[in-house]
């Protein structure tokens, strides 16, 4: 962590995290459809391993200024293994150890933030998050293939604002009135990509699979979600 001129802080973090014996019925006891085998099934007795690392740069410069903010960006990778049962490898059998990425890796994940005081009490914000889209996995015939969460969904980013109008009681009471606009350009996320052929619920033999095309998906996106707000904050 250093300080640099402008009163502009920068940290550096870095982390790796290594998860042993995971319960993960996600991981381990899924069919070829992706739905959930039965709780009685032996393979949720099964444990796997798991493992989170990267590094994470941090800019800020104080609150105090008039005008200020910070950038956080966050670089990293999330993988843990599975056993592919009713999957299909190349060279391997339906009970293989593999790993893959997480269901909800994101490579890349970005958040600025700035604030700027106009004076006589009017301060406005504005804050950008955005991040890599989750990863999935593609079909042949409706039946997923390895290699697992090859693919990924589009980014998502989302946009914030907020103005703000204090009015100072005396020297140490305040009372502010505040417009805020949560994903004010009503973004939608890529929830999946759906396949053109519908997935399969019983086993497809082998050569139905290998050699054919990747089924073509289209995006599904989930509903935009944006909220409004005014509030009042006091200061005493």
């Amino acid at each position: 962590e250093v300080t640099l001129p402008g009163d502009v802080n920068v940290r550096a973090t870095g982390f790796l995290h290594d998860y042993l014996d995971l319960s993960d019925p996600s991981a381990t006891c899924t069919d070829h459809t992706g739905i959930l085998y039965n709780p009685t099934d032996p393979c949720f007795g099964r444990r796997v391993r798991g493992r989170a690392y990267g590094a994470e740069l941090l800019v800020r410069r104080s609150l105090t200024k008039r005008f200020s903010g910070w950038l956080a960006y966050t670089l990293s990778r999330s993988t843990r293994e599975s056993h592919a049962r009713g999957w299909v490898i190349a060279g391997a059998s339906n009970e293989a150890l593999v790993e893959s990425a997480s269901e909800w890796d994101r490579t890349h994940v970005l958040t600025a933030l700035g604030t700027y005081d106009f004076g006589r009490g009017w301060r406005a914000s504005a804050r950008l998050s955005f991040s890599t889209g989750r990863p999935y996995s593609r079909s042949v015939n409706g039946v997923l293939v390895g290699p697992y969460n090859q693919d990924r969904l589009p980014p998502v980013h989302r946009v914030d604002l907020r103005v703000e109008k204090k009015w100072m009681l005396d020297r140490e009471r305040s009372v502010s009135l505040v417009l805020e606009g949560f994903n004010v350009t009503l973004a939608r996320e890529v929830a999946q990509c759906k396949p053109s052929a519908p997935l399969q619920t019983s086993p497809v033999p082998e050569f139905l699979v290998r050699g054919r095309p990747i089924d073509e998906c289209s995006y599904v996106r989930s509903p935009a979600f944006a909220l409004p707000g005014v509030g009042v904050e006091g200061r005493f």
